[in-house]
Order: C-alpha cells, then structure tokens, then sequence
C-alpha cells in the first residue's frame, strides 16, 4: 500500500512548467514590444467596435502589449483601425488607434553573459538525499567592530567585535589585527559588544554587550585565554539599548575604577557597585561581590568613574518629563558631591577636577569650585552628538556627530571653539585619544572602518576594514562573484575562495543616507540608492555605477512623496532581470515597470491594483517574476507584464504579509515567510504544496528554495538554521547561527548555503565531496548486524483486529478506509491513555515498525510510541520507550522502568513530523544499542543496560488521533 504516489511527480509537474513557459516570450537582444499609451481614457472592447462590450479601460498613461491590429474595424472619425492588446492583468481586448499613440520598444542589448562555472571542485550540490551531511564549510569575517580600547602604555591598541578581541602593536599598525581572544568558539551568542576595557594592570579585560537575552559584563584573561567572572545587568534590551544601537549613541551602561577593583553596573534607576577579588595581575578574576546598590531619582543612561577613582558620575533623565540630571557621588562613602542639570555621555578630564557632559552642548562642571565653568558651543545645525573623547591634556575636544553633518570636529576646551574636522560621510560609534595624545582612533558605524590617525597633521596611519553590522549579500547570476554590502561599502569576493579574500572594493556615493545597493546578474553594475540632505528636506537619489564605483549615469532624483518637509521614495522594491537588460521596479501605489538601468527609460508597466510591492525576484531562467503584495498576496508575472496568478498566504492574521520571497530556477515553486510560517506555492497552478511551521512557535526570519526547489532553508529569528526536502516536508539538518539572519541565499549552481547575521560574518555550508556517499540515491543509516524474525505484522487489509490486544484502548481504535487502503485508526477520544498491544508476540520482540500519520487539529496533544521491554501488564508496560512529542515534533528516548528517565543519545539528528504526512518509524534493541529510524534515518540512538525482552506496545496520548499501517513485530 503507497502513500507516497497520491500526488503529480515532481518531474511531471516540471515538465508541465516548461510547457507552460515556452508559451511566453521574454525580453532578448532580438525581442521587440510594441505598446500603445492612452492619450486619453480609452475603452478597451471585446472587439473592434464601439458598440461592442467593454471589458476594460485605459486612463491617461496607461499602457498596455499589442498583439495584434486590424485595419478594418468600425470607423470612428474616418479612421478604421484597432488595436489588439494585452492588459497587465492578462486580460486582451481591442483599443480605437485615435485616442492612443503606439511604440515600437527594443530593450537595451544583453551584457556579454559571464560563463557558467564549472561543477564546485570542493563541494557537492546540496540534494535532499545528501543534505544531511551538511556541514559548516567555512566562514568569513571579523565581525562587527564596536568597542575600542588603548593599553595604559599606548603600545597596543584593543578591539572588539562579535568575533573576538583584536589587538594591534601600534608600532607596526601595517601588520593587521591579530585575534587574540576569540568569541565564536566561546558560544556567548555575542550581538554586539556595547563596551570593553581594561582591568587595571591586569592581563584581565571586560567586554559589555547582548549576550543572548541578557545584557552580561564578560571578563577574559588574554594571557591564559581563560573566560573569567560574568556580571549581569539589571536592565533590559529595549530600555537601555535598542535606540542607541540604532542611532550610534556611546553606552556607558557600566564603568570599572581606574585600580580595576570596583564595577559600577547600571540598571534603570539603579546603580550596583560590584568588587572584583583578585589577588595577582596574572590571575583569572572569577570571584565577585556585591558592595552596594546606589537608588537614583531617574533613569539611568551614563556611569563613569573619575581617573583618581574618587568620584562617580551618573547621568539620565526622569521619566517622561525629559528633565536631565547628573549627579557626582564620592567614592567608596557615595555622598553626592553635586548635580547638574544637563545629560549625556560623561568626560572627566585627566585632573578629575572637571566633569564634561551633554548631547548637543556640553557643558563643563568644574568639581572643585563645584559650578558650571564653562560651556562648549556648538552649531545648532550640526546634528546630535554620538561620540566624544577627551585629549590627555584636556585641552581638545573630539566630538563625532550624526545625521546633519559627519565626521570627527575638534574643540578648543579652554575657549570653547571650533579648531577644525576631520571630515567624513559616516557617523562615528567610538573614538578614542592615544594616552600620549598622539593618535586618535575612530569606528565608523556605517562602514565597520577602524581609523586611526595622527594628530598633529591629520594624516591617516591606519584604515581597516571589519563589518558595520546588518548587511547584504549578492551573489552574480553565475555564482562567481559575491557582494557584500557593509554600510557605504561593496566588497567583492569569490565565494568559493575560503579565505574571503576581496576582489576589489569601492565606496557608493556620498550621501547622508545610504540604502541597499543591486548587484548586477553580470556582476559589471550596481545600483545604490540614498538620501541626500539639501537645505532642510532630504532628497532619495538613485544612481548606477560600474564596480569601481564610477558613476555610469546621472543621479536620478526618485522623490515624490513628501510629508512635513521630509521627502520619501515612491520606490519600494528593485530586481534585476537574471539577463541585466533591464530593472523590475515596484511603487507604492502597486506599479511595476520595467525599466532601462541605463537611461531609466520605462519599457513596460503593469499593476498590483494598489498593492505596493514589498519585494520582487525573477527566476534564474528569466521568464518569471514575483512579487508580494497586501492583504497576503504574492502576485506571479510573466517577464511581459501577463498576470500568471495571484497566491494568497492562508494565514491567520491578515495584516502578515511576506517578509521574504524566494523562487526556483525555473520560476516552478515560490516560497513566501510572513514571519510565522513559510508557504511553498507552485506558480503554474497557484496550489499550496506546503505549509512549514517551525515548533514551539519560533518566528520564522528568512527562507529561500534550492535552485531546483527541492529544498527549503529557513532560518528563525532567534538564529537556527533548517533545512528540509520540499517533497516530504522532512527536517534534513539543522544549525544554530546564534545571530539573527540579514540574507539567506543558495549558490545559483546549489553547492553552497550562505548566511550573513547580525554578527557581519558570512557562513557556508556544503557537503564535502568526501562525505557524500557513492551512489546518487539515499542511503539509509546502517544497523547493527541483527538476526530477527516476524513475530506479528497486519497491513489491515481484511479488516480484522484478531491479535490485537485492545482490552486498553477503550474502543477507540477501528479499521477505516483512507485514500483506497486499510488503516487503523485511532480516535484519541478516550478519558485516559489509550494503549494498542498484541495478543500472540512473545516476549523475545526486538524490534516495532509502522507506517503512522498525525491527523487532526489538535496540536496541544502529544503521541508516544512505546517499546516495552518489560511489561507487567499488557497495557501498562515498562522498559524503553520512543516519545514523539507534537506540535513540537521533539523526539526522546527514555527508561520507562526507571521512572521514565530520559537517555542520553549517543546520537542526535534534527527531525520534523508533520502532522498530516506518513512517516515510517522503526524502534529497535540490538545487543545494548536502543535505535530509532524515521524514514530510515537514524535519528536517535543510545546506549543502554538491556534487560529481558518484553512485550511492544503503541502508547498514545488522551486526545491524539492517528492512523497506523503495516505494523511489524519483530
């Protein structure tokens, strides 16, 4: 009896595309269009007559594809001819010649095509029979650059990213970074590193940052390499840190004392003074304690030590008043010394007599004379302050700014003047003064460029390039070219190098605002979006550049909404068309045009009927795009303009709409994740082949098909990767990526898995041509060499239950007919747990296998499968048990006659059983091994203390409904 061959084959529906496809032209160097524009409102007619039905009507603008003319169509004012066309939405008809013009385009000719690759020497095309010797091939990067840190004698300067802790000999800066602690292997799940210092003249350093959930104070000891004490913050990610990631701002949530002996950790409205205990420079400091917990009238934004360590600064706002407020308290006794009325990141100077603070101005509090001294203006128009370090002297302000204006500025301290900049279009989220004064050291936010310069004549001593955060990966229509988009900077690789050497590099234009740029399909074009800042209003700008990052064309101005002074883009969505003659662009009232990258001409317009398209892709072969809309809907197009379907997401909430968009190479599958679930369509017929949920409700981020759509690959928002074969809905390998996934591509030729997160750091995957195995078919896990005979089997064909042993299923269990076989169906409807036994297996069973499916709608059930080795009742039995939990679709084995202990597997491989789909289990004890095969993939396994064999049993939960088949005892 087959379960598998109730649908059209894959290979059938394929060929049916293909069929289906050939029927539409698509744009080529020798292709054509003629199209007729309405001059005014035109009525489209079923035929070439006035009188004839209207089926549509064209507005001033409009355009529609001629098919066909007709010279001899009804006369209107003495002219006779008409127009076939056909409308964006599939629909033909006929068009009076006077009341539109017609023109004959001709797309710009194909870029010379880039030759296809050659198989991957290293790596095997990922297939649903291979997939689960998927493995991490290699990975590249530094991570994203965040926190800087000088050595008290200035001899090495100290860097920290999500990858690790870098360090430079600031005597031969041209060496490079060498990595010296690194976080990857340390699994912290680091998002990004908000502070880091050094401990006193210990070799012990302190990194703060969003360490999984929690915001942690990590020491390390780099002589050692030992990871030391861990202090945890009372505050939370959205309080204290969401806007200032976005925005830049300098965190100074925590600061240690200059003798490296006392922590102050801020909280809401509190602060926490923490001792480190420590006895020797060289020791790893594990051991903390809690010394104090300072109460502060609001909310906490900046703490800072004095460089004599005898005074504390605090700074924040109360709450939803906005009043600023900072106060001094001395240390260790925390009397408060003074409060200022002013805010922001804090600066004491090098005598610890003056404390500077604010986020526009600031304002410099002399501590001794305890009054404000002096204020530091700075233009109104220069934006908010994000960074400041104060020069060693205390003579010479550093101050970095967003949004108006960029760059580092510099200010006269004792006058409270501008003395010059060092201008650059980027905000900067760290600077920091050499201690002798001699250099100054910048992270850009926007580009992840470490700068380094020398002070007295400006010039640049060191530009090194790490990764700004969230960026955006490209792969060209080959597969040879990888860009990778990091702020204001494209990197160009090889993807299959490695290394991650980069090809070449260059900068997108200098505006205030950069967007994301699109690679070319040939790799030779990109196009860079952008918001330029002109006199109070920002303008969005396009512009095309070759990958030197010259300027093809002008910059074209795209603004045409415009809301209190601020213009936004039309645009919502671009795609490359995989031959590069032309651009798919979407708008916020629903249009798509497609358009010459060139000269920005419109060649072809269609509408989503005011569905704004989120994103578009074409498929690799070209003939089809997609697109996401409102209310659900993925729209399907021919490459002109013809309406193929429009799919619909069945999801619950009907504001979800796709988050992201992935098709096939042959435009024969699309799959939609609105954050929730993944949908796979096919295109031709518009049917939902599946519905992928991840367990435990895990938001789904990302999700892209293989090139031949046979795979799906989907990634949640809490940094797990998973794989599954499309055809039967089954989990093939899973990762944790432990940071949140910007881009999620496969190589166009299906050898590679790429990712990039939150981290900066790009991952592959493959399988390793060694690894895979000889025959191109699957090959099941193999089993320890047993001897075994059939004790029991029942395919239910005649209907009969005789050697069942049904006294505990409480007549919930009857033989059904489904789809044309004999099944055993379980209603689940008893009041207790429903166990199936046997009546003539003897007690030497070594093996239960059946075909079984998960039906129904109750997803807060869970089902067991039980095989008992030892059994005091047939219905109540001990021994060890396979347990198959859902919705969760967790899989475990456990020790039932030790109190359901659960065992350690010696062997673990991700699973998902869907509900609705038949899957074959196989349980079974050779010699002490306990193994479990789904599908004939081995997916538990453990060791075990093999007692007397018992009798097998099925054990399912109150309220489960399942159907069995092919039940075998061995």
């Amino acid at each position: 009896m087959s379960k598998k061959g109730l649908s059209l084959s894959l290979a059938a529906l394929m060929g049916m595309l293909i069929t289906a496809l050939t029927l539409y032209p698509v744009f080529s160097q020798s292709d054509s269009l003629r199209r007729i524009t309405a001059q005014q409102t035109a009525n489209v007619r079923e035929t070439p007559s006035t009188s004839a039905a209207r089926v549509a009507t064209l507005n001033v603008g409009d355009t529609a594809v001629v098919i066909g003319e007709d010279a001899t169509g009804e006369a209107v004012q003495g002219n006779s001819l008409w127009y076939q066309v056909r409308l964006p939405n599939g629909a033909t008809g006929w068009v009076w010649s006077g009341v539109v013009t017609l023109a004959e385009v001709t797309p710009t000719p194909s870029p010379t095509p880039r030759p296809t690759l050659p198989p991957n020497p290293d790596y095997e095309t990922i297939t649903v029979e291979n997939a689960q010797q998927l493995e991490m091939a290699y990975e590249w990067g530094q991570g994203v650059i965040s926190r800087l840190a000088w050595s008290p004698d200035g001899d090495h300067l100290l860097v920290g990213s999500t990858r690790g802790l870098w360090q430079y000999d600031t005597a031969n800066l041209s060496a490079g970074a060498e990595l010296i602690y690194p976080l990857s292997t340390e699994g912290d799940n680091l998002t990004l590193m908000t502070q880091m210092g050094i401990v006193g003249d210990t070799s012990n350093v302190w990194y703060m940052g969003l360490i999984g959930d929690e915001i942690k104070i990590q020491l390390v000891n780099l002589a050692t390499g030992e990871r030391g004490t861990t202090l945890r913050s009372e505050d939370s990610y959205g309080s204290a840190y969401s806007s200032a990631i976005s925005y830049g701002m300098p965190l100074q949530r925590a600061a240690l004392s200059p003798d490296g002996y006392l922590f102050a950790v801020a909280g809401n409205d509190t602060v926490r003074l923490v001792q480190l205990l420590y006895n020797s420079p060289t020791e790893t400091i594990r051991r903390q304690d809690e010394q104090a917990t300072l109460s502060i009238p609001f909310l906490v934004g900046y703490v800072a030590f004095s460089p004599d360590g005898t005074k504390l600064a605090v700074s924040g706002n109360t709450a939803y008043s906005g009043n600023n407020k900072t106060q001094v308290y001395s240390v260790p006794d925390l009397t408060l010394l003074a409060t200022i009325n002013d805010a922001g990141p804090l600066l004491f100077s090098a005598d610890s007599a003056r404390l500077i603070v604010g986020y526009v101005n600031y304002t410099v509090f002399n501590l001794v004379e305890n009054q404000q001294e002096r204020l530091v203006q700075t233009p109104l128009d220069m934006g908010l302050i994000t960074q400041a370090a104060l020069s060693p002297t205390a003579d010479q302000l550093a101050v970095g700014y967003r949004f108006l204006n960029h760059g580092v500025y510099f200010y006269d301290m004792a006058r409270g003047e501008a003395l010059g900049s060092l201008p650059a279009a980027t905000t900067y989220s760290a600077l920091a003064y050499h201690p002798d004064g001699s250099q100054l050291a910048a992270i850009s936010l926007s580009s992840g460029t470490l700068t380094i310069w020398d002070t007295a004549s400006g010039e640049v001593l060191l530009n090194d390039l790490y990764s700004a955060g969230p960026s955006a990966l490209q792969l060209d229509a080959s597969g040879a070219v990888l860009a990778q988009q990091r702020g204001d900077q494209v990197a160009l690789y090889d993807p299959r190098d490695p290394t991650g050497a980069i090809q070449s590099q260059f900068t997108l234009p200098a505006w205030h605002i950069v967007g994301l740029s699109l690679l070319s399909p040939q790799a030779d074009r990109v196009l860079a979006s952008g918001a330029l800042s002109v006199g109070n209003s920002w303008e969005n700008r396009l512009q095309l550049l070759d990958i030197q990052g010259n300027p093809l064309a002008d910059e074209i101005n795209v603004d045409t909404l415009v809301s209190g002074g601020i213009a936004s883009s039309s645009y919502t969505s671009f795609a490359y068309h995989p031959d590069g003659t032309f651009i798919a662009v979407g708008d916020v009232n629903g249009n798509i045009t497609l358009r010459d990258p060139l000269t920005w001409q419109q060649q072809l317009s269609f509408s989503q009927n005011g569905e704004a398209a989120g994103q578009m892709v074409f498929s690799a072969d070209g003939q089809v795009l997609v697109a996401s809309g409102k209310n659900r809907h993925v729209w399907v197009w021919r490459s002109d303009g013809t309406l193929v379907s429009i799919l619909t997401m069945p999801t619950n909430n009907p504001y979800d709409d796709a988050q992201s968009l992935s098709i096939s190479a042959d435009g024969g599958r699309v799959a939609a994740a609105d954050g929730d679930k993944v949908y796979v369509f096919d295109t031709t017929t518009g049917e939902l082949l599946w519905t992928m949920a991840r367990s435990n409700h895990q938001s789904v981020w990302r999700a892209v098909l293989s090139p031949d759509g046979s795979l799906l690959a989907a990634v949640t928002y809490d940094g797990e990767l998973f794989v599954y074969g499309v055809e039967h809905h089954r989990l093939l390998k899973s990762f944790p990526i432990s940071q949140r996934t910007n881009s999620l591509t496969f190589s166009p030729d299906g050898s590679l898995l790429l990712a990039v997160g939150q981290d900066g750091i790009v991952r592959f995957w493959g399988v390793a041509r060694e690894d895979v195995p000889s025959t191109s078919t699957a090959t099941p896990t193999p089993r320890p060499t047993t001897t075994t005979e059939v004790l029991f089997f029942d395919d239910f064909s005649d209907g009969d239950l005789a050697g069942w042993d049904l006294s505990y299923a409480s007549d919930a269990a009857e033989v059904i007919e489904v789809e044309g076989n004999q099944v055993l169906h379980v209603t689940g409807a008893q009041t207790d747990y429903i166990s199936l036994g046997f009546t003539d297996v003897s007690r030497r069973a070594k093996v239960l296998e059946a075909d079984l499916q998960f039906v129904g709608n109750d997803d807060s059930s869970e089902g067991m499968v039980n095989f008992n080795l030892v059994s005091e009742l047939p219905g109540h039995g001990k021994g060890y048990s396979a347990v198959i939990f859902l919705p969760a679709s967790g899989i475990s084995l456990a020790d039932r006659y030790n109190n359901f202990q659960p065992l350690n597997p010696t062997i673990n491989t991700p699973f998902t059983i869907q509900r609705g789909a038949w899957i074959h289990i196989r349980f079974e004890l050779v010699e002490d091994v306990l193994s479990l095969y789904l599908d004939e993939v081995l997916v538990q396994q453990a060791e075990v203390n093999p007692m007397r064999f018992g009798v097998p049993l099925f054990i399912l939960e109150r309220g489960l409904e399942v159907y069995l088949d092919n039940v075998k005892v061995e």
